[in-house]
């Protein structure tokens, strides 16, 4: 999962939205396995996507976060199909929101979620990065 990781967030680095994500190796993905429900597609044996439920207890809802699809994969419905399985999930743990961050001024990003039922509802300033991020959410 490291080079899914790294490959799919590479290209939000590229058009100007770095993430420490960038850096992760083995012994993160292994943290976030631990810590973390991941979903994952796969390929022939291949992670070509992931997504991850982030606990926040400081938000009082679950987080969606980290969602990663290998570009030679994108646009096939693989990020949706995972962002739903996880939703799924969310919901029959019950609850009736799911929130997740994303990256403002992205040039799809936003508009991707919102095709999918999300609404923005907030943005966390980022005092490290040069972008904030709205926070959105989802009733399901």
């Amino acid at each position: 999962m490291v080079e899914l990781y790294r490959r799919s967030y590479a290209e939000n680095a590229k058009i100007g939205f770095p993430s420490s994500i960038l850096d992760c190796d083995e012994g993160t993905i292994e943290q976030w396995i631990r810590n973390r429900t991941v979903f994952v597609a796969t390929h022939d044996e291949e992670f070509i996507g992931a997504v991850q439920l982030i606990p926040r207890p400081e938000w009082e809802l679950p987080e969606i976060g980290r969602l990663a699809v290998n570009p030679d994969w994108q646009e096939q419905g693989i990020g949706r199909t995972l962002l739903e399985s996880a939703e799924e999930h969310v919901k029959s743990e019950g609850w009736g929101t799911v929130r997740l961050r994303t990256l403002s001024d992205h040039p799809f990003l936003e508009d991707w979620y919102r095709r999918c039922g999300y609404e923005r509802v907030g943005v966390q300033r980022l005092d490290n990065r040069p972008y904030d991020a709205p926070i959105l959410e989802k009733k399901l």
